[in-house]
């Protein structure tokens, strides 16, 4: 983890505890939001990178 990632985890830690119930079922909403974009955006990648080594 780079010094940005660590930085916004500690940011978002120290905010958890003062956040409404709706406020963190935002962030969590978002969040994994985040991750499905991302797992997508992998898969994408992977099978480009497949595609191209069958050529």
């Amino acid at each position: 983890m780079n010094e940005k990632e660590e930085r916004i985890l500690t940011t978002i830690a120290m905010l958890i505890p003062k956040m409404s119930e709706p406020e963190k079922m935002y962030l969590l909403g978002q969040a994994e939001g985040m991750a499905l974009m991302k797992k997508k955006q992998q898969a994408a990648e992977e099978k480009k990178e497949t595609e191209l080594q069958k050529v």
